[in-house]
């Protein structure tokens, strides 16, 4: 999330505005996430690219 928050203020966005969509990036990327075999969740962290999902 610190690199999603970083990347928005770059960017130009408020604080709190940077905050909210680092959130929503980091949440979307968790909720979409696959389990590869019997191993950990890995996040998709290209979620926000696909509009079907």
């Amino acid at each position: 999330m610190s690199s999603a928050l970083a990347g928005y203020i770059a960017h130009g966005a408020s604080v709190a505005g940077a905050v909210r969509e680092a959130q929503a990036y980091t949440a979307k990327a968790i909720h979409n996430s696959r389990r590869l075999g019997m191993g950990q969740l890995i996040p998709d962290r290209l979620a926000w690219s696909s509009k079907a999902r």
